[in-house]
């Protein structure tokens, strides 16, 4: 198997210093508060999240916009021409379109690439996309994540975490 990277979006709710610690690619969700669009980053660069909630409780307007398919490419195409295959766990497809964007990216890149495996999935686990049973190249660490010990209590310091265990119960090497 080659290596590979485990990549995310920011709606992971990870930490710079956890980020780091897994040796993670996250592609930061934007948004707009204010007139001002701002990045999403795990080491809140643009806006602290005690601002921004200080931000909503005055009234402010906001919007989020996903990481789109061109963001995907780019930072997927980096990876792939490493020679690196890439696991990307993506925000729920019922609260985002990143899942979608994500698996479009990886659809193109695939002709591109056809040596690569690229696999995106669900954070919701309900869809796995590049998945090929036959060849189990991780498919059991899906199965696996939803009855570890570690990923059930590190998915409850947030709802939006629902990848954190998966990600902390696969290594890049």
């Amino acid at each position: 198997m080659r290596d590979y990277i485990i990549m995310t979006d920011s709606c992971c709710d990870l930490s710079q210093q956890e980020v780091e610690e897994l040796d993670l690619t996250v592609l930061p969700l934007s948004f707009t508060i204010e007139g001002k669009t701002l990045l999403n980053t795990p080491d809140h660069a643009d806006l602290s999240p005690e601002e921004f909630f200080k931000k909503i409780a005055e009234g402010a307007d906001c919007t989020t916009s996903a990481v789109n398919v061109g963001q995907f490419t780019d930072a997927m195409e980096k990876v792939l021409d490493e020679g690196k295959d890439i696991l990307c766990i993506c925000f729920s497809s019922a609260l985002s379109t990143t899942y979608q964007s994500a698996c479009i990216a990886a659809s193109d890149l695939r002709e591109k690439h056809p040596g690569a495996k690229i696999i995106v999935i669900d954070s919701s686990f309900r869809d796995a996309e590049g998945i090929d049973e036959r060849e189990n190249w991780n498919a059991s660490a899906a199965k696996k994540a939803s009855t570890s010990t570690r990923w059930r209590a590190m998915s409850t310091r947030s709802s939006r975490a629902r990848t954190t265990g998966f990600l902390s119960m696969t290594s890049t090497t």
